[in-house]
């Protein structure tokens, strides 16, 4: 899967967990999030929540 499939799926959830993927992409492969997390396209909240980095900025400013 992309990051793009990704984004254009959760992006107006601001925030979603890993079984929201796995509902949506039953055979998602999870280490996708950490690579995407390291390259700074999403933010992991907590546990399995994530985020995308442009609504961690808005919340900030």
């Amino acid at each position: 899967m992309k990051f793009w499939q990704l984004r254009n799926q959760f992006y107006d959830l601001i925030c979603f967990n890993i079984n929201q993927v796995y509902a949506w992409q039953p055979g998602f492969d999870k280490n996708n999030l950490t690579r995407w997390v390291k390259q700074n396209l999403l933010v992991k909240l907590r546990n399995s929540w994530y985020s995308f980095p442009d609504y961690v900025k808005m919340s900030v400013s």
